[in-house]
């Protein structure tokens, strides 16, 4: 889990939904916006993607532990605040790696 700092609030994800730029990729969307410092994280998985909650909550904490172990994250490259909404299940952990490339390429 990454730590409170770099996870968003309601606050966050909210102004994201308003005023962030999207980016589509091919099973997910970010939204991603400058809101200040530090970077800042947040996944949201729908119920119509993946019904049981263990296997979002599993996919979440996928994502988030290949957010922390990514050298861009360690190193505080990025400035961005992302939103990571799933629209596809993941299927292997290729696909988790290249969304996690894309995150840090915006």
């Amino acid at each position: 889990m990454l730590a409170k700092r770099h996870r968003l609030s309601r606050r966050d994800v909210e102004t994201l939904k308003l005023a962030g730029n999207k980016k589509k990729i091919q099973n997910a969307l970010l939204i991603y916006l400058d809101i200040g410092d530090p970077v800042r994280f947040g996944v949201s998985i729908s119920k119509k993607v993946v019904r049981n909650a263990v296997d979002r909550n599993r996919i979440r904490r996928q994502i988030f532990a290949r957010i922390r172990l990514h050298p861009a994250y360690c190193n505080g490259k990025s400035a961005k605040s992302v939103l990571i909404k799933l629209q596809k299940n993941l299927a292997d952990s290729s696909e988790f790696d290249t969304l996690i490339e894309n995150v840090f390429e915006i």
